[in-house]
């Protein structure tokens, strides 16, 4: 994948699902407040089974801050 197709792509945080579906963009308006996000491409999320989405925001948020 070229970095240029990498900064296209739709981004995407699975830790905030919205209620009509879908989720919100990744990132957080306040780096001291509230939980780590975990970003993915919205394609991805979309392949992603509820587990999925569940173990990769656990092992986000047990890893600290990790970028």
């Amino acid at each position: 994948m070229s970095l240029k197709k990498w900064f296209k792509e739709e981004w995407v945080d699975i830790s905030r699902p919205k209620k009509g579906g879908g989720y919100a963009k990744c990132g957080r308006s306040k780096a001291k407040k509230g939980k780590y996000p975990k970003c993915v491409p919205k394609a991805k999320a979309a392949r992603m089974t509820a587990a999925q989405k569940k173990s990769a925001i656990r092992r986000k948020r047990k890893a600290g801050n990790p970028g």
